[in-house]
């Protein structure tokens, strides 16, 4: 097995707690780069009124601030006059996303150099979810907020021997892999996962097929903030080893539970045939699944755009719906989670076309 270490840039997140938070979602929000980190405040929430500092009450001694937008809205002003009032954190949101879609829990961005109180971002559904509360009397809440320095990620790749050719580096090679990273604000149950546990699976099973090439099995980092380990991983790799690999099985956002998520997505970054969406069609053909798969889709997006950058077969695979490349509301949401978001029957389903694929690519 090698682990892989690379640098990525520093993060700033941040937690809301409370008794009467919904338990089935993510707490987890963004923080302001240019507010306090690595603090932890409480007080009661209040909304406030307006965008206009204004109608700000004139005491806010304790409390949090949040503010519900209906569209862009810069915060520095509300959070400023916030903080000159007393209040010991500002919670930002934003509007709506158009469905299916859910907005994001972010890092709100502060146009002045620097404010002593926390500003965080919540999710869409965090927002609601917050409302509600607030809707059915007081809220008092937890913020914290952490700054992660010299951040680290990595890349983690198992290989188990095949049976044909010479040695340790020279036999070719087939891969499965998928991310584990999530964005701020979503535990990531679908993305990623359920690609993740996939491959892990698979790896378990596959630990002693006969197959002529080596198998590998990469679980790559930071692929959310721009497919950063994949692509360190594949821009690293010596023109002989690139020449060995038959080819790579990305699994993203492969079991959600989603009602239209009926149709299973082949995704090249080209859109072209290659050997790697050839043996997952015909994977569909043996197992029946066939007739749910979509045609060849361009696309990019995910780690197999790593691989195909540097012309090795490639494709990203996953269910998505039945009419079009359309996410699942839940996708980036803080409710991706196991117990709303997984169906076991799609995850089964993708762990059998991918397993059945590799091997008859690895054993030719």
């Amino acid at each position: 097995m090698d682990l892989e270490w690379f640098d990525v840039p520093d993060r700033r997140v941040g937690l809301l707690e409370a008794p009467e938070l919904d338990g089935r979602w993510s707490w987890g929000v963004g923080s302001a780069a240019a507010a306090a980190q690595d603090v932890t405040v409480a007080g009661r929430v209040v909304l406030a009124p307006s965008g206009s500092v204004a109608d700000l009450p004139a005491e806010l001694t304790g409390m949090v601030l949040m503010r519900v937008v209906t569209a862009s809205e810069d915060i520095t002003p509300l959070a400023v006059a916030a903080q000159a009032r007393g209040a010991v954190a500002v919670i930002a949101t934003r509007r709506d996303s158009n469905p299916p879609g859910q907005a994001s829990a972010f890092a709100p961005v502060l146009t002045r150099a620097s404010l002593d109180i926390p500003v965080v971002g919540v999710s869409q559904v965090q927002k609601h979810a917050l409302l509600d509360v607030l809707a059915a009397g007081p809220l008092r809440l937890t913020v914290s907020t952490v700054e992660h320095r010299g951040t680290r990620s990595a890349n983690i790749v198992g290989t188990r021997a095949g049976r044909k050719g010479p040695g340790e580096g020279g036999r070719e090679r087939v891969m499965l892999g998928a991310h584990y990273d999530s964005v701020i604000g979503s535990s990531g149950a679908n993305d990623n996962a359920s690609g993740t546990a996939a491959c892990l699976e698979l790896a378990r099973v596959m630990r002693n097929a006969p197959t002529a090439a080596d198998l590998s099995f990469g679980f790559w980092g930071s692929e959310e903030v721009g497919l950063v380990g994949s692509r360190i991983h594949a821009q690293a790799m010596p023109a002989d080893e690139r020449s060995r690999l038959r080819g790579v099985f990305n699994n993203g956002m492969i079991a959600t539970s989603w009602d239209p998520a009926e149709k299973y997505w082949l995704l090249d970054l080209r859109g072209e045939a290659n050997d790697v969406n050839r043996a997952v069609y015909a994977a569909g053909e043996r197992l029946g699944y066939r007739t749910s798969m979509s045609d060849l889709f361009t696309m990019g997006r995910s780690d197999h755009q790593s691989f195909s950058e540097i012309g090795v077969p490639s494709g990203n695979f996953g269910w998505l719906h039945r009419d079009g490349f359309i996410l699942e509301p839940e996708y980036h949401s803080s409710d991706d989670t196991v117990k709303e978001n997984i169906s076991v029957e799609r995850l089964m389903a993708a762990m059998e076309i991918q397993g059945c694929a590799a091997y008859a690519l690895a054993s030719r």
